[in-house]
C-alpha cells in the first residue's frame, strides 16, 4: 500500500512540474513582446540604408554602351556585357529595356537608368 502511495505521489509531482514548465513556455504574448506589424522591426532600417548605398554604388559603375531592340528581342550592352530583358546582371534585375532607358530592380527597389547616346 505504501509503495502505491509513493508511486502516485511521484507521478503527481512529475505531472505538476511538467504542467508548470509547459505553462511558462507557452506565454507567447505579453506587453514586452508585442509590436505593431505595420512598423519595421528594430534594425530593419539599417539594412535598407545598406541596400540603398549598394544600389548607388552599382548604379555609379554602370555604363550603358548601347541598346538593341529587334521586335520582341531587347538587349542592352552594359559595361561590355550583353544583357537580355528580365535577366540578372550584378544583382540587378533588368526589368525593362526601352530605347532611351533601362528599368532595373535591386532588392525590391525599382529605378530607371537613362541611356545617353554619344554625340547627342
Amino acid at each position: 500500500m505504501k509503495k502505491n502511495i509513493f508511486i502516485m505521489t511521484c507521478f503527481l509531482l512529475t505531472f505538476v512540474l511538467c504542467f508548470f514548465t509547459w505553462a511558462q513556455e507557452r506565454r507567447y504574448f505579453g506587453r514586452e513582446n508585442i509590436r505593431d506589424p505595420f512598423l519595421a522591426p528594430e534594425g530593419f532600417e539599417k539594412i535598407e540604408d545598406q541596400g540603398k548605398i549598394l544600389l548607388e554604388k552599382i548604379l555609379a559603375d554602370i555604363k550603358i554602351m548601347g541598346i538593341i531592340i529587334d521586335g520582341a528581342k531587347k538587349y542592352a550592352i552594359i559595361n561590355d556585357s550583353i544583357v537580355k530583358e528580365k535577366e540578372i546582371w550584378q544583382e540587378l534585375l533588368i526589368e525593362k529595356i526601352e530605347k532611351d532607358q533601362l528599368t532595373v530592380i535591386y532588392r525590391g527597389r525599382s529605378t530607371t537608368i537613362p541611356y545617353k547616346k554619344k554625340g547627342i
